[in-house]
């Protein structure tokens, strides 16, 4: 039977509480798992004792199987309303109160009028327990109560001949657990405060880094256009979605006049906070290149020559970028496409019966190999859709392993472009993307750019 308290409160859900709120939601719990065992304790004490003294009379003793039975039921009916969602000293405490009379009753007599065993070994297992002294010394009390209901005043304190040495040990006995309750209620308030105190600066770093991480990916998606550019001879539409908090790939549009409209695509090796810091370094530098006119802006390959410096300067050795900086003409028609380790931009054409790849093969920025990056114009017509995409698409992995790849990459492109928007053509090859990955998730960053030519 599944019960409310199954599942425990981890630390780290309590340290986004107060500390007197944790603390006492951390011994509740504590105590009400200790009482599920001792409940079933208790049933086993009084099963034993009712087969034990069947064949002797009892008197008032043969009720306590129907009161254990009572109590019982109580508890475990709570079980299932969620009592143990409560404040264990305010509703699971009565019932450990009445299960402590209720075994001290059956108990009693045992031995003839002396202490027995029982007397001894049941106070020593409510040390479980993690209760404040009073709350302990009240349980502590149930062992005298029934006694004096039961036969009286005790005789070694009514003036009998009975020998004192009994309850004088047994006196010494409870003031031990007197004394070791409150030492081990306080180590455990100690431990668990210290514990807590440490989960809580861990959450608020936790909170502080998850707030730098949202500013981080608020700018970062605030450097990607906002929406696509509008014009009268090219429809272009695009998206970029990061795996991660901040991710690692960029795409812009910028217009150069006369016709002419520049289309980059970027990916920094990784993602992450460090991916993003160095992409916002180089589209800086592309801002600041087409800021100066049309006029200022060198060819496609000079673009990427000048910004391979700044990766070589700003993202060490170990960080690469890979480019791909598209320039779009009106007159002639044509499209120069200048690459840095890029996947190959797809071109799609009515009529033609597979994707055509405008592949250059060549290094990513940042390397120390190569300073010379490869530029190829080729003619564009009405209707051709271009596609530029980073890896995180080819490279997506469904549960079992299986990689999107390139030839469902360009059977996407095939079944969306015919009489389709650049920002339909988009959403189908997302859509497919999605519909391939079903329960998985992309382990990179997704960047997609559609340029159609308009007729």
């Amino acid at each position: 039977m599944a019960t409310a308290m199954a599942k425990r409160h981890h630390l780290e859900e309590l340290a986004d509480l107060p500390e007197d709120r944790a603390l006492e939601l951390h011994l509740s719990e504590l105590c009400w798992g200790r009482l599920a065992w001792w409940m079933r304790l208790s049933l086993i004490v009084l099963v034993v004792w009712f087969i034990s003294t069947l064949e002797g009379g009892h008197g008032w003793r043969d009720a306590l199987p129907i009161l254990e039975a009572a109590v019982l039921a109580f508890y475990f009916v709570g079980r299932r309303l969620g009592l143990e969602k409560r404040p264990f000293l305010r509703y699971g405490f009565p019932l450990l109160l009445a299960q402590m009379a209720l075994v001290r009753m059956a108990t009693f007599g045992m031995e003839g009028e002396s202490f027995g065993p029982f007397d001894f070994f049941l106070p020593g297992l409510l040390l479980v327990f993690p209760l404040p002294f009073l709350s302990l010394l009240t349980l502590y009390a149930i062992f005298w109560l029934p006694t004096a209901l039961a036969s009286g005043m005790p005789s070694f304190l009514s003036g009998g001949e009975s020998s004192i040495a009994e309850p004088v040990a047994f006196s010494i006995y409870l003031g031990m657990l007197f004394l070791s309750s409150r030492f081990l209620y306080r180590r455990r308030v100690a431990a668990f405060v210290e514990s807590w105190q440490r989960a809580r600066g861990w959450a608020l770093e936790g909170r502080r880094m998850r707030n730098e991480l949202d500013q981080a990916r608020r700018i970062q998606l605030s450097m990607l256009p906002q929406s696509d550019p509008y014009s009268d001879w090219l429809d272009i539409a695009g998206t970029s979605r990061p795996a991660t908090e901040v991710g690692g790939d960029y795409y812009g549009f910028f217009e150069l006049g006369a016709g002419r409209q520049a289309v980059v695509v970027a990916d920094v090796s990784g993602h992450g906070v460090a991916s993003g810091l160095l992409l916002a370094g180089v589209r800086g530098c592309l801002v600041m290149l087409h800021d100066g006119g049309e006029e200022a802006v060198p060819a496609p390959q000079g673009v990427l020559a000048r910004l391979d410096g700044v990766v070589r300067t700003v993202g060490g050795r170990r960080t690469f970028v890979t480019m791909v900086y598209t320039l779009f003409e009106r007159s002639p028609p044509r499209l120069t496409v200048a690459a840095a380790g890029h996947p190959p931009v797809l071109r799609w054409r009515p009529g033609a019966a597979a994707v055509e790849e405008i592949a250059q093969p060549s290094l990513p920025l940042g390397t120390t190999l190569s300073k010379s990056f490869p530029q190829t114009t080729v003619g564009i017509e009405p209707g051709d859709v271009l596609v530029f995409a980073t890896d995180g698409i080819a490279e997506a992995a469904e549960p079992r392993g299986s990689l999107f790849g390139e030839e469902r990459l360009h059977a996407a492109l095939r079944r969306s472009a015919l009489g389709a928007t650049a920002a339909e053509i988009r959403d189908a090859m997302l859509a497919e993307l999605e519909a391939f990955l079903g329960a998985g998730e992309v382990q990179d960053d997704v960047t997609l750019v559609v340029v159609r030519i308009k007729a």
